[in-house]
């Protein structure tokens, strides 16, 4: 085609468009510097008093908080006694859900994901010296509180609600002063109430997330245990691992699959030459015992152990003192993540002193972690970071309390402290406080967490709106500006 004759924008036209690229330019920058400064966090101390606040709970929606006290925060317990209290996230709504008397004592408590559904131990004194402990299950909802379990003698331990609160998990001694334990799941709604298995009271147990499943071990042997009875195996129970009985050797499972199909443990039993290693390694084995598989290798330079399966990924968490990626060579405690998939693992944290605390967690649907370094012998700093380790953030700063609980969509973050950390806290008592954040820029980011959409993976799309609005008005600049470079036959 021959375009001598074509007219080609005029100078004039240039300089015009040239400014509106630069303005273009500034109104993108300005839009990125709202949305970086939109990300709102809102912290708030939800309880307030000269008690400390004891046992507490999280719903996963992140809409409410439960937890024990002997205040008298709604004048409803004057008497001082152990009651159980609901609070919504942005601190309204504070409700006492029991009217327990001056011999009973409210213990180890759990609320559904939903927040819908409460249960919690609680202790009853029977003369000067004895006692009984029942399960207490409440509906938040029509206001009902049922006894699960009658009151007992039995030593009764509390485990695991399940996440829709249909049912929770609980054990008691078999025969007082000996080491076997029952353990009996119950519906909330008092319709059920069957044993799952026995086991040795000196173990612990560790619960899938969806409370399918449960682990322990004991003498050498890992089990796991099907609580609802759908897998088939023998009594609910199936050995998993076992080892020959060595002089020094231990393991312990902590590490549980979401849907409870797998195990991660951790031993300084070396499976390879059949005998006691210097350090501890973090092993991988499905519940029906297959697919076992060494997760560390570092037997020789360091010790990794307590691996915690990452809800929503195919990850585990694990502290380690070894350098297994040549970047920790001073021996420090830190984080690391394996990717079953890939078999790899990365550092998240780089501490140069101090030790992670165990109880590590994390998010379900947004990569976030929660973790707990050290600072002196009985305080620690809590974190929160992204899988990656590039955005730690420190929450509570050399405390007592050295966990939180975090919801699902990673947005709300539940935590004690006997820290001033608002000015409302002089005396110094453990109290309840919350961490917030929302893509809105509002005043409050613990309001919006009451209308979040349950378990949301939403990543923020006030944000992507933005984006592609952006993108949208990039378009129709560029369309009349290149319309103006075109030859005017094309016009």
């Amino acid at each position: 085609m021959n375009n001598k004759n074509k007219k080609l924008v005029p100078a004039d036209d240039k300089n015009a468009v040239s400014s509106y690229f630069s303005i273009l330019s500034f109104l993108y920058l300005c839009l990125v510097s709202s949305l970086v400064d939109a990300n709102t966090v809102t912290t708030l101390q939800l309880t307030s008093s000269d008690l400390s606040v004891n046992g507490y709970a999280y719903s996963g929606n992140g809409r409410r908080v439960v937890y024990v006290s002997r205040a008298n925060l709604t004048g409803q317990n004057p008497e001082g006694n152990s009651q159980v209290y609901l609070v919504d996230a942005n601190g309204a709504g504070l409700r006492q859900l029991t009217d327990l008397a001056s011999a009973d004592s409210a213990g180890d408590i759990f609320i559904s994901e939903d927040g819908n559904i409460v249960v919690a131990k609680i202790t009853t004194l029977v003369g000067a010296a004895d006692f009984q402990e029942s399960i207490l299950a409440i509906n938040v909802q029509s206001g009902e509180n049922r006894w699960l379990v009658p009151g007992s003698s039995r030593v009764l331990n509390l485990h695991a609600l399940s996440p829709n609160g249909e049912f929770t998990v609980y054990s008691y001694y078999q025969t007082p002063g000996t080491a076997g334990k029952v353990v009996r799941s119950v519906s909330t709604t008092g319709s059920y109430d069957n044993e799952i298995t026995t086991y040795d009271a000196s173990s612990l147990l560790f619960f899938s997330a969806d409370t399918s499943t449960f682990i322990y071990n004991t003498n050498g042997v890992i089990y796991a245990v099907d609580v609802t009875g759908n897998r088939g195996w023998i009594n609910n129970t199936n050995r998993v691992m076992e080892w020959t009985a060595t002089s020094g050797a231990y393991a312990q499972a902590t590490g549980i699959s979401e849907n409870g199909d797998k195990i991660a443990f951790y031993t300084n039993y070396d499976f390879t030459i059949g005998a006691v290693a210097n350090f501890d390694d973090i092993y991988m084995v499905n519940t029906d015992g297959s697919g076992f598989a060494r997760i560390t290798h570092h037997n020789s330079n360091g010790d990794s152990n307590f691996p915690y399966f990452l809800q929503g990924s195919n990850k585990l968490l694990f502290p380690s003192d070894a350098n297994i990626n040549g970047e920790n060579p001073n021996a420090n405690s830190n984080l690391y993540i394996y990717d079953i998939v890939n078999k790899s693992i990365s550092q998240v944290t780089n501490f140069s002193e101090g030790y992670i605390a165990f109880n590590h967690t994390a998010s379900k649907y947004q990569n976030r972690i929660v973790y707990a370094k050290s600072v002196t012998v009985y305080d620690y700093n809590t974190y929160l970071n992204s899988f990656d380790g590039a955005n730690e953030v420190i929450v509570n700063v050399e405390s007592e309390s050295s966990s939180g609980i975090m919801s699902l969509n990673g947005k709300g973050f539940v935590f004690r402290s006997e820290k001033d950390i608002l000015g409302a806290n002089a005396d110094g008592s453990v109290e309840l406080f919350i961490r917030c954040e929302n893509e809105d820029n509002i005043d409050n980011a613990c309001t919006a967490l009451l209308t979040s959409g349950e378990n949301s993976d939403e990543t923020g799309g006030g944000g992507a709106f933005s984006l592609a609005f952006l993108l949208l008005v990039q378009l129709i600049f560029y369309g009349r500006i290149t319309s103006k470079l075109r030859p005017a036959s094309y016009l």
